[in-house]
């Protein structure tokens, strides 16, 4: 429906208006960034597996009263789904995300996150809006204890993608894509406040051919990053490359 595109037009501009306009505490970390990242769809009948990596960078120092944010690669994420789709609309998954902060440099820890979703699609007019609610089990690591404690997290995101202008070429098409996506933590150390975490996006792509894809577009993410309710803020130009492949043959 209308409702889902306006709401990730909104969210992401009101988002945007809170972070330039809310105060910065002393450690509050905002800078621009910059995302990568590849996804590979693979379908299977009723099955399709779908792999992602994805890489987000600090291109350069920062300091930010006292605390120094050295240039860095921030996080790298590796995440497998897979999906059944059991009726036409709807789908359910599950799936492992492995995460790694700050990878290549002292400071790096590492997350485990298996996970169970549900999705719905449906189309409004010429565009395609999909529903995703995951429940995250978040096994973050504590380097001081040398544990992994759990924490659980509930992530909401709606997605639209709109064709924009097909071409002659079977399957050729520009696009343009969006999210909107909330994290709400229910329990554990990672759970600084509820309403923890929103990720949202807004791009423009080409669908090359059946197999390939690529868009670019403005990323954004806000969360809170520890017990203080210190702010962690990000902007980036993102690049993400999709690939699709059809065994149902």
């Amino acid at each position: 429906m209308i409702f889902e595109t306006v709401k990730v037009l909104l969210a992401f501009i009101f988002f945007t208006a809170i972070t330039l306009l809310s105060r910065a505490y002393s450690q509050d970390i905002r800078f621009t960034g910059i995302f990568q990242s590849y996804s590979q769809h693979n379908y299977f009948k009723k099955f399709d597996w779908v792999f992602n990596f994805s890489n987000i960078l600090n291109p350069k120092d920062l300091q930010f009263d006292q605390l120094e944010y050295r240039a860095s690669n921030i996080r790298l994420q590796i995440v497998n789904i897979l999906h059944y789709r059991f009726l036409n609309n709807w789908r359910s998954a599950i799936g492992f995300h492995y995460q790694r902060n700050f990878p290549f440099d002292s400071r790096f820890s590492t997350e485990y996150r298996p996970f169970q979703q549900l999705e719905y699609d449906h189309n409004w007019r010429k565009i395609k809006v999909t529903h995703m609610l995951r429940f995250n089990q978040r096994f973050a690591e504590n380097k001081s204890l040398q544990t992994f404690p759990l924490s659980l997290t509930l992530q909401y995101k709606t997605q639209i993608k709109f064709i924009a202008k097909h071409f002659s070429k079977e399957n050729s098409n520009i696009y343009f894509t969006g999210y909107s996506e909330e994290y709400v933590t229910l329990s554990g150390p990672l759970r600084f406040q509820t309403y923890s975490e929103y990720w949202a996006y807004l791009g423009m792509g080409i669908q090359f051919n059946k197999k390939y894809k690529l868009d670019i577009g403005l990323g954004h993410e806000w969360l809170i990053r520890n017990d203080k309710k210190d702010v962690r803020s990000i902007y980036y130009p993102a690049v993400n490359f999709i690939s699709s492949f059809n065994w149902k043959k």
